[in-house]
């Protein structure tokens, strides 16, 4: 390059060594200085291991002949960016396009985008498995966790395992196998014997693998879902003790070892946040993930009664993802405990007004709204926040007026039609406005009572379109 600045395969030679010695700013800025603008896939691929993803997409699109190796590159952004569906889309590409080596590797892929859309987003769209590698297994196990199918994810975890076993020990145990060949002498059990020891040894070798570590948390997680949580700690604490080289690996551990304490072995618990930190692995966990652990983070600090790190911890969380249900609702009870309760009922009201309400899951929807109610009758009841706010309202502080509000411009107006008519969301609406006012009166008011019956019919009429339905409005009426 000093004689022959500009030789293109010379050039080239030098940016692919660049990139096998992990100089990725190197690379971009020899790309630059010497302003060549042919080579868009290494260039992409030092922006994507720069995490400059969307730089590194940019780069992509500007191609104007989009190569294979691109198209892998582009769907591996996708899956990195949490675009999942996008990336589906390539890789089923790849598997329709391609007849090389590499479909295995594809098909590995294609499953961790079905299993991230199934884990993170709820999204249900068919596996279509066929066993190959151990990530194929691995994926194919996360996939069924997201559709909380534990006793599948059981199964394809086990799967995953024996595939470590079998493609790192087979090889060294055929050579030691091969030895006895010459032995015409030796019988099966006697090189069964003999060969034992050293598969052992590789055995205990295996158990420090990062991939049996990466099985190990995923089984922790499922026993933990089964409420089997002593096997499940066990499972963790073997994990910290062997200390696994991924970091973002044992952030999750710890994580998980958090959920488990709650609000039980306190130190423990503040080892565990501070080995979970997240501060440098922000690209290596997707957004659920570090959101997960941040709430969980402020729920020990908020039943610690350390409300200034809770709130610290969930504004973290909704900077980044402002419709987090989990975060808001409890940034909501954190206002009310440190004795601001119009700030916690504005917070809920503004979140079930905004368009991120609208992103929310049906599920979440409704206990938020819930929570509203609940924390709307604290509030007017004067009832400070204890750690089980479970009776918020004093006799005789409920008027008609401000149940009809409760009912209808709350749990009526804020939750879609087909939440506001479950019989949850109904019974709740009949009790406030019958509960409205009978200390005093000792009776109900005729405003409440045409109100509450009108919900009656109006739930009633409701269910009865739908016929799948039929069951629960005859067991509704009948009950009314």
């Amino acid at each position: 390059l000093r004689s022959f600045p500009n030789d293109a395969y010379a050039q080239h030679c030098k940016v692919v060594a660049l990139i096998r010695q992990d100089r990725f700013h190197d690379c971009i800025d020899f790309l630059q200085k010497h302003q060549i603008d042919d080579y868009h896939l290494e260039r992409a691929y030092c922006e994507y291991r720069l995490n400059r993803l969307v730089e590194a997409l940019k780069t992509i699109s500007s191609c104007t002949v989009v190569t294979q190796g691109l198209i892998e590159l582009r769907a591996q952004i996708y899956y990195r960016l949490e675009e999942f569906e996008r990336a589906i889309e390539e890789y089923e590409q790849l598997l329709k396009s391609c007849k090389d080596d590499y479909q295995d590797e594809r098909q590995a892929n294609l499953i961790a985008a079905k299993a991230a859309l199934s884990c993170f987003l709820g999204k249900d769209v068919a596996l279509n498995y066929s066993p190959a590698l151990f990530e194929t297994a691995f994926n194919a196990a996360c996939y069924y966790i997201g559709k909380k199918d534990y006793t599948k994810a059981l199964k394809f975890l086990n799967e995953a395992e024996s595939t470590v076993v079998f493609h790192r020990i087979r090889p060294f145990v055929e050579l030691c196998t091969e030895a006895f060949e010459d032995d015409t002498d030796a019988t099966e059990e006697q090189i069964n014997e003999e060969v034992a020891p050293i598969s052992s040894l590789l055995l205990g070798k295996l158990a420090s693998d990062d991939q049996v570590y990466f099985v190990m948390v995923q089984k922790g997680f499922v026993l933990q879902q089964q409420q089997k949580t002593d096997i499940a700690f066990e499972i963790y604490h073997t994990i910290l003790r062997q200390r696994s080289g991924d970091p973002s690996l044992m952030v999750i551990v710890s994580n998980n070892l958090i959920c488990i304490n709650k609000d039980q072995n306190v130190f423990d618990t503040r080892k565990r946040i501070k080995a979970s930190s997240i501060d440098d692995l922000h690209h290596k966990l997707f957004q659920a993930q570090r959101s997960s652990i941040l709430t969980n983070q402020a729920l020990f600090y908020f039943n610690t009664n350390q409300l200034d790190a809770c709130d610290a911890k969930l504004k973290a969380v909704l900077n980044e993802d402002s419709n987090n249900v989990r975060a808001t609702m409890l940034s909501a009870v954190s206002f009310f405990k440190s004795k601001q309760p119009a700030a916690g009922v504005r917070l809920l009201e503004n979140f079930a007004k905004s368009p991120a309400f609208e992103e929310v899951d049906k599920e979440g929807r409704l206990a938020a709204i819930l929570l509203l109610v609940h924390l709307q009758l604290m509030a007017i009841s004067g009832v400070s926040l204890g750690s089980t706010p479970t009776a918020p309202l004093r006799a005789g502080k409920l008027t008609t007026e401000v149940a009809d509000a409760l009912s209808e411009r709350i749990l009526a107006k804020l939750l879609p039609q087909d939440i506001a008519m479950l019989p949850l969301v109904a019974s709740l609406r009949v009790a406030l406005l019958l509960g409205a006012g009978t200390e005093e009166t000792n009776c109900v008011s005729d405003v409440a009572l045409k109100r509450a019956k009108g919900i009656v019919s109006e739930t009633l009429e409701f269910w009865s379109k739908r016929s799948s339905d039929v069951r629960f409005t005859l067991v509704f009426s009948h009950v009314l």
